[in-house]
């Protein structure tokens, strides 16, 4: 199988933002709904970097609400063509978890999926695992996330 090299992003859009919800299971408190947002850059078809915000919260196992925030740094590598799109993902950044500021890392795997008529307008669907030490006294905050996005290139 040969591989292309990717070219430079000429006729596509260069930036991209997304705006996702979906599910996460974390050991601390079980599962929870999690909303995202993120903005990428894309200087090639294969590759794209972009910064991405997520949040969750949950009532943990001693009744009292925990909030989980992150603010991470991506890579996505891409494979470039028709219809459904299959991708890689990592990075990392902060994460605070039950009032701990954290440094943790992602990685991940997903498709974007291009609205029919409109390759302007496509579906992330991604599934992540979230790496975040465990904070003296606390609870693991490592957690896997689900998530469907609406991807708007412009």
């Amino acid at each position: 199988v040969l591989l292309a090299s990717p070219a430079l992003a000429d006729d596509s859009n260069l930036w991209s933002a997304a705006f996702g919800v979906g599910a996460v299971d974390q050991d601390a408190i079980g599962g929870a709904p999690t909303v995202s947002v993120e903005l990428a850059l894309s200087p090639t078809s294969a590759f794209s970097v972009g910064l991405r915000g997520g949040y969750f919260t949950k009532e943990n196992r001693g009744g009292i609400k925990s909030d989980t925030l992150y603010a991470v740094a991506f890579g996505r590598a891409r494979w470039p063509r028709a219809g459904v799109e299959p991708f890689l993902e990592a990075g990392g950044g902060r994460y605070e978890f039950e009032s701990h500021p954290l440094d943790g890392w992602f990685g991940g795997l997903g498709a974007a999926v291009p609205f029919a008529r409109d390759r302007d307008r496509s579906l992330l669907l991604t599934l992540r695992y979230h790496s975040v030490p465990r904070p003296r006294g606390g609870a693991l905050p490592d957690f896997l996330e689900v998530q469907a996005a609406l991807d708007f290139s412009f």
